[in-house]
């Protein structure tokens, strides 16, 4: 198999090797099978793959094939004491070089590189292959891939040299979008992170009104099957009072959300099974770039929140955030409990025209123009139950004021 193997055009190989080398741009893991079909390829000789990941600790990764890992913190030794006989610094970003064109071979065996790193692993003191195919910001080595001979193999030759070579405008591009993908794979890490801290549920809908993402406490609300469900990807209300009117609200938050530009903000209650208040709701579009999305793009947000379980610090948050007064503190505080502005005035036993004045006033502190953007901008500070706001920096009101003074 392996003479087989050999006996293929250089770029019949670099082909195979190819198809491997892109699977790294998704699934980190990849690197390793990558290296492991480098070795074979070569003669089943020893490879080791060397990458920089910015952002990861540690930030130095290896993947090695016939060498064990303790001989990667060795090599990295050497290399920064300046012993490595193929110093990286060396080698050229844009194709393989052989080893014996930076050291000769017949001095690597007075070498403690090769008494340390080579000769215990059983590599034959020769010169093997090697690229850095991508440097740093500060132009120091970032990825690097190195062939090295084994006893017992055959030796490596040009037709390797030819099939390496193949591969480095791919372990360039490769390597590019691996590094981009790891950036958007842990940005929606640390978004999904943040959204788990918020207390009330989050749900996504995307164009075809089915769930995009979901936060805990949404799964939790629909596995406590009191009314709320995301069963079959559908957000929706179990029970018949509520159901078709939850239905009506998103069917039209998702078509208004295909339309780039257009906004929508509802709050609406999802009945319960059990004796419990209802759900607080709030439905809104996402405004997108202004372009057509396609189906499976979150194009609306839904909010529902336990009134029961509801964040104890929302008003004291809301008011040290926008100077909000105790009474409209306690205004936004039970329009994200579901209750309606005519329920409140009730409930506080005040005229419905001080609770609409009240809620003006919200408006002009927080910057929100209606009471469902009011509502979804209160219940994205439910977060206050698990994090505090920056209050060293200017609230809409403080900056306001300033500007007022400069004038």
């Amino acid at each position: 198999m392996s003479e087989d193997r050999d006996r293929e055009s250089p770029e019949r190989r670099a082909l195979r090797l190819i198809e491997t080398l892109y699977q790294t741009t998704s699934k980190p893991s990849a690197w390793q099978a990558f290296a492991e079909q480098l070795s074979l390829d070569m003669g089943d000789q020893m490879v080791a793959v060397n990458l920089v990941i910015p952002g990861t600790v540690p930030a130095r990764v290896a993947y090695r094939v016939h060498s064990p890992g303790v001989y990667a913190e060795v090599f990295a030794r050497h290399v920064l004491a300046g012993t490595d006989p193929w110093p990286l610094k060396a080698m050229p970003r844009d194709r393989f070089m052989w080893g014996r064109d930076l050291f000769p071979d017949e001095d690597l065996e007075a070498t403690a590189f090769y008494r340390e790193y080579m000769k215990p692993q059983g590599l034959k003191p020769v010169g093997g292959l090697g690229c850095v195919f991508a440097r740093g910001e500060d132009g120091l080595p970032a990825a690097a891939v190195g062939v090295y001979a084994r006893e017992g193999c055959r030796r490596l030759t040009d037709v390797d040299m030819a099939t390496c070579n193949l591969l480095v405008a791919h372990l360039k591009n490769a390597w590019e979008l691996f590094l981009g993908l790891t950036s958007v794979r842990r940005r929606r890490e640390a978004l999904a992170e943040a959204m788990d801290l918020i207390p009330s549920g989050v749900v996504f809908i995307d164009g075809r009104g089915r769930v995009a993402a979901t936060n805990r406490a949404a799964e939790r609300l629909a596995d406590a099957e009191d009314g709320f469900s995301l069963a079959g990807g559908l957000p929706q209300a179990t029970r018949a009072t509520s159901a078709r009117a939850m239905r009506r609200i998103l069917d039209s938050a998702v078509g208004l959300g295909q339309v780039p530009g257009q906004a929508a903000y509802q709050a609406f209650t999802i009945a319960r099974h059990s004796e419990a208040r209802p759900y607080a709701a709030w439905v809104g579009t996402l405004r997108g770039p202004g372009e057509a999305r396609l189906d499976d793009d979150p194009v609306a947000i839904l909010f529902v929140t336990d009134p029961d379980q509801a964040s104890p610090g929302l008003a004291d948050h809301l008011r040290a955030l926008y100077e909000l007064s105790p009474a409209e503190a306690d205004l936004a505080r039970l329009l994200c409990d579901g209750h309606s502005i005519e329920q409140v005035a009730e409930i506080r036993g005040v005229s419905l025209h001080t609770v609409r004045a009240q809620l003006k006033a919200c408006f002009g502190k927080t910057g929100t123009r209606r009471q469902g953007e009011f509502v979804a901008m209160a219940l994205g500070s439910a977060a206050a139950g698990v994090a505090q706001p920056d209050l060293a920096r200017p609230t809409p009101i403080q900056a306001a004021r300033a500007a007022r003074a400069k004038r």
